[in-house]
This record gives structure tokens, C-alpha cells and sequence, in this order.
């Protein structure tokens, strides 16, 4: 279907090169190179995508053959080097006035500051700066629009200290401990739902208290471990925006461009679900001049589509899915790797709810005496929740999703490099979670299900613009536990309809996929907290996070982060699968180098770094 959907567009870009439009009878003719998507068994639909990726080859070479029948049609000579949209690119410069990134269409769009730590957000980056950075190595913590910081003796403050002389875009104003007052409290007032990550970081602000223009003190409700990572780029929460811009009109619309911020890139235009451009906000930015005049986002629905334009070279950076990246590679394209520890790929399970009202909109169980919101949910039973975990294959999904380069999660949130690891979660992984059809069937048994009377549970089919091979992934587990007897309900919905439902925590016996960057004091905060809700919940593991939120020495956090890990570790409080690497495909001949994390939420990121070719 891969190649297919590519000979597809290139018949298309072959035919517009020539000059003319495709019959109706060419056009039923491409249209019937797209099968309609098969739905195999769980191996047997493995098999059939690798069968498939070799059909698609022999469809490659044909659409190759079928453009440059176009491009001859168009000339008879060497066709000149493309140019940007901008114009010639300088002798010396770089080979192209405007860069184009293609990537899948972000689900909604927004300028509003609330919703800066989700999916729309995410193509603002450019213009946008935070308090604290993100290397391009992947580096946390590191100095931004505040150069230094310090915890303040009662550890309940931190002091920053700001940089001086740096002017916002469009000349509005210069940056000062104001902006930063403004920016918190216009998230603050956005009247729009906000995600969690920015309730979080509102909720443990008590108040900032400005010294000067370069120095302010940041107040916290408590001691608070994961607020400086939420003010920084890795978790996006709070971009600074300009006081200037801001009062003069406040909430713009998608009509209006978004406040003016400090960063490398500006703001030019947008064509709703099309595409978003910006160009350099000033000759030599305070921290980093971008080498490209121009960006542009170009978004582009089908993965099929995004690698037929980056072969046609209409694109020069490429988001695809991982197994797209050989066709991209063996047609001369380059696929960089992030620096970080990449995306984490994991199942999360609603209807494990403690018996609270936690949020305005949450329901509670009539029996006031219960200990939880759905007592009758199959996934309380620790040994269906383990049975879901062992019924998976993750060695055959890693292959045949990830070209076998996925590292698996061993416990999700935690990483060998990231505090409270321990190497003996990986050693009994086997044991404890790896693949065994009849250890499944005997934990389903026990638990008191069988032929007769099997075990029922909803399966979330839900859209992921920067993942839409995850809807391949829910396939393949829903065949896996559909053949250890499992009675599988795929419940496919929109993003709107799901964020609906889990306000409301409709779901009672529910499993949804994930494929997130974000830190595990925040992962936690979200997916496996009372707080958060999008997830199984646990008292034990709660009163330990209300512990890990308020420890600020390393040590004594590592320590409850092994504790918290060994606790989830036996509860199996969710489905552990993978880090995924972040890669990018780019055009050599366009672009030297790009140097990125692959650790925040979208993978693309820091592009005033990517070295032009020349």
C-alpha cells in the first residue's frame, strides 16, 4: 500500500509537469492502485506489511520511471536547480531561500497560550523562547531567557536572573521580568481547556515577585521537583510572550498572528492545515541566526504523500514513519538520528479509578463507601493486567513496525539513563511481561475467564497526527489478544470525542496508546495519578509521587523514583512497548546537518540549528 499510495502521487506530479491533467480514465486507473486496508490476523498481518514493502519497490521503480517520462515531457534539457518560493537563494548561501519541513497536519489548530504543551503547539517552536533550554544534544536544563537561577534558602523559591537586551519580534518592546509575569498570568486566564502539564505548573506557582527588570522570584505553593523542566523547552509550558503585544490584543485568533515572542524565527503566514512559515526575526539573533532566510511547515495528511514529496524534492526534511525511512534512504536520502532518548510507546488503562472527585467533572461511585469508581472493571485484577502484557509479541512488532530498532521499555517512565533505574526490571522482563501464549491463557483462567465466558475489554483506536502508524500498532494487539481468547471492542473516535470521555471518565475497562517524550514526574503526574487520570491509579503509588513532587535532592529522589518503579513493576499498571528513535529523513543536497533531541513531544525541534548546504 506504501508504494501504491507513492506511484499515486508521483503519477500525479508527472502528469502536472507535462503540462496536462489526468483522464478520468487515468485517474480511475491510479485510484485502483490503493487497496483498502486489510485487516489480518495478528502474525499473519506482520508478515503481510513486510510481504507488502517488497510489492512496494517494484511500485517505486515504476512511479520513477513514470516522472521522468513528465519531467521529460516538460524539457529537453537539464532541468535548474529548484528555487525557493522566496526567491534565488545567494551566491554562497544557502541553496535555498526556504526550508520546507512535511509532516502530518497538526489535529487542531490554536494561538493560545494554554495550549502550548499540545500537538498545535508544537509548529510555534520557532518563534517561541522559555526561561530554561533544551540543547540540541538533548541536554536539559540549560540556560535560555534566564542565565542563571538558584533554589532560595527555604526551598520553597527560586530566584532567576534574566538575560538583558533582547528584543521580542515586530519591535514589541524588550524582554524584562514583566513578560514573564505576563505570560504566566495570561496562560493563567486563558479560558480555553488546558492540558495538564499547564494546570500542574499553575498550581505550583503561588506568585512571582519581580525585582528588576533582569531578576525575579518565582514562588512555589510547596517544594516542587518538576517545575523547572516545565519552564523549560523540553516540556513547552510556558513560552515567554510579550506584555506590549499582549495588552494591546489579548487571545488572538487563529486570524491574527500569535504574540510576539523572542525567538530565531518570526511569524509570517499560515493556510489553515496547509502549511505555517516564518522567516529570521532579526540579522543575528541573541542566541542562535538561523541559516535559512525561511521556514516553512509544510503539513501534508498521508505518510505516502510526505515521502512522494520528499522524493520529488518539493520537500527538504521529511517526519515519516520508520518504515518508510529505507525507501527515503535507498532514493538517496539521509535519516538523522535525535540525540536523546526518543519518543516512549506505551498502553494506558482507564477504569482503574480511585473514588474521588478529584476534577469539576468527574464522576463517584453512589456507594460513598467504595474504594473505587468502577469496582466491577476487569483491569483491578493484577493478573489480567498482567495476562494483556504477555499476550504480546513485542520482538515481532518491533520488527515489523520499527525496523527492529526500537529499545524496549522495561518499566515505563524509566530509562537506564534517567534517575531510579534498576537493571533487574530488564533482567526479569522475560519472566514478568515477555511474550508466552500459555502463561496468558492460565493468568485469564485464574482470574476466572475462559471460552465461555471471556474477557471483555475496549481497545482505543484514536487519531495521533505525529503517529498515524499507531493505528497498524492497535491492529496488531488487538489481533494478539483476540487469539488468546480476549473479546476485543475497537472503539475508534476522534481526539475531541476522546478528551470528552476521559473528562468524564466513561470508560470502564479501556486500554488507549501513547506515544509521548514527556519526563516521567510529569508522565506520572498525567497517566498514573489521581491528578492526572489518564491512567491506572494506585494509593501506594500516589503517596509515593506526593513525595517525589516535593524532593529536590537527587539522592534521596532517586531512591523513591527505584521505590515508585518497583511498586508499578508488579502492579502492571500499564503496557510498556518502546523508545522509539526520532528519526528525520533530509535532502543532503539542501541540508548539511540537523542536530536535534528526539526527546520532545513531535520530534521536530531546535531548526535554527539545521546547517544549510552550500
Amino acid at each position: 500500500m506504501l508504494g501504491l499510495c507513492v506511484v499515486r502521487r508521483l503519477l500525479v506530479l508527472a502528469t502536472r509537469c507535462a503540462g496536462t491533467a489526468l483522464s478520468t480514465v487515468g485517474q480511475a486507473a491510479v485510484a485502483r492502485l490503493e487497496p483498502p486496508r486489510m485487516m489480518l490476523p495478528n502474525m499473519r498481518r506482520i508478515e503481510g506489511i513486510v510481504m507488502y514493502q517488497s510489492m512496494a519497490r517494484l511500485a517505486f521503480t515504476l512511479g520513477f520511471i513514470l516522472l521522468a517520462a513528465g519531467a521529460a515531457a516538460c524539457s529537453g534539457t537539464t532541468a535548474a536547480p529548484r528555487q525557493s518560493a522566496g526567491g534565488a537563494a545567494p551566491i554562497g548561501g544557502p541553496k535555498v531561500d526556504r526550508l520546507i519541513i512535511g509532516a502530518p497536519p497538526p489535529l487542531s489548530q490554536s494561538h493560545h497560550a494554554a495550549l502550548m504543551a499540545t500537538s498545535p503547539a508544537l509548529w510555534l517552536n520557532p518563534m517561541w523562547e522559555h526561561l530554561l533550554g533544551l540543547s540540541p544534544e538533548g541536554k536539559e536544563l540549560t540556560p535560555m531567557l534566564a542565565s542563571q537561577w538558584t533554589l532560595e534558602p527555604d526551598g520553597t523559591a527560586y530566584r532567576f536572573t534574566l538575560q538583558q537586551g533582547v528584543p521580542f519580534q515586530n519591535g514589541k518592546g524588550g524582554f524584562t521580568a514583566k513578560d514573564v509575569v505576563f505570560s504566566l498570568d495570561d496562560t493563567k486566564n486563558e479560558r480555553e481547556p488546558v492540558v495538564a502539564g499547564v494546570t500542574r505548573m499553575v498550581r505550583a506557582i503561588r506568585a512571582i515577585e519581580v525585582v528588576s527588570d533582569s531578576q525575579f522570584i518565582l514562588r512555589m505553593t510547596e517544594p516542587n521537583a518538576g517545575l523547572l523542566l516545565q519552564l523549560s523547552g523540553a516540556e513547552n509550558v510556558l513560552p515567554i510572550r510579550s506584555k506590549v503585544d499582549g495588552e494591546s490584543r489579548p487571545a488572538p485568533t487563529l486570524a491574527e498572528p500569535p504574540l510576539a515572542s523572542t525567538g530565531p524565527y518570526q511569524w509570517m503566514a499560515e493556510e489553515s492545515g496547509q502549511y505555517y512559515r516564518y522567516k529570521k526575526a532579526v540579522d543575528k539573533h541573541w542566541r542562535q541566526t538561523p541559516e535559512f532566510p525561511e521556514l516553512e511547515f509544510r503539513f501534508i495528511k498521508e505518510n505516502s504523500t510526505i515521502l512522494a514529496a520528499l522524493l520529488a524534492k518539493e520537500i527538504h526534511i521529511a517526519l515519516l514513519p520508520p518504515e518508510m525511512m529505507p525507501q527515503a534512504e535507498k532514493s538517496g536520502f539521509k535519516a538523522v538520528a535525535g540525540k536523546g532518548p526518543g519518543q516512549h510507546v506505551f498502553l494506558a488503562m482507564f477504569g482503574v479509578h480511585v473514588n474521588k472527585k478529584n476534577r469539576p467533572a468527574d464522576p463517584v461511585n453512589p456507594d460513598a463507601n467504595a474504594a473505587w469508581l468502577y469496582p466491577n472493571s476487569p483491569l483491578l485484577n493484577v493478573g489480567v493486567r498482567k495476562a494483556l502484557n504477555k499476550a504480546i509479541d513485542r520482538d515481532a512488532i518491533n520488527k515489523a513496525f520499527f525496523r527492529g530498532k526500537a529499545e524496549p521499555v522495561y518499566n515505563q517512565w524509566f530509562h537506564p539513563t534517567r534517575p531510579g533505574w534498576n537493571p533487574a526490571w530488564q533482567q526479569n522482563f522475560p519472566a514478568a511481561y515477555g511474550y508466552d501464549v500459555n502463561a496468558t491463557k492460565q493468568l485469564l483462567q485464574e482470574a476466572g475467564y475462559n471460552a465461555g465466558k471471556p474477557l471483555k475489554i475496549t481497545l482505543i483506536l484514536r487519531t495521533q497526527g505525529f503517529s498515524p502508524w499507531v493505528a497498524d500498532l492497535i491492529d496488531s494487539l488487538n489481533n494478539s489478544w483476540r487469539a488468546v481468547g480476549i473479546d476485543v471492542k475497537l472503539d475508534q473516535i476522534d481526539q475531541a470525542t476522546f478528551l470528552n470521555r476521559w473528562n468524564k471518565l466513561e470508560y470502564e475497562d479501556a486500554l488507549y496508546a501513547n506515544v509521548t517524550s514527556v519526563r516521567a514526574l510529569a508522565g506520572i503526574g498525567t497517566f498514573q495519578s489521581q491528578s492526572g487520570r489518564a491512567g491506572a491509579e494506585s494509593p501506594d503509588l500516589d503517596a509515593i509521587y506526593a513525595q517525589l513532587v516535593k524532593t529536590l535532592d537527587p539522592k534521596a529522589a532517586d531512591e523513591l523514583w527505584r521505590k515508585w518503579g518497583e511498586i508499578a513493576y508488579q502492579q502492571y499498571v500499564n503496557v510498556p512497548l518502546f523508545w522509539i528513535e526520532s528519526e528525520l529523513a533530509i535532502d543532503t543536497s539542501v541540508v548539511a546537518e540537523y542536530i536535534f533531541p528526539g526527546s520532545v513531544t513531535g520530534v521536530i525541534s531546535h531548526t535554527e540549528y539545521i546547517k544549510a548546504a552550500r
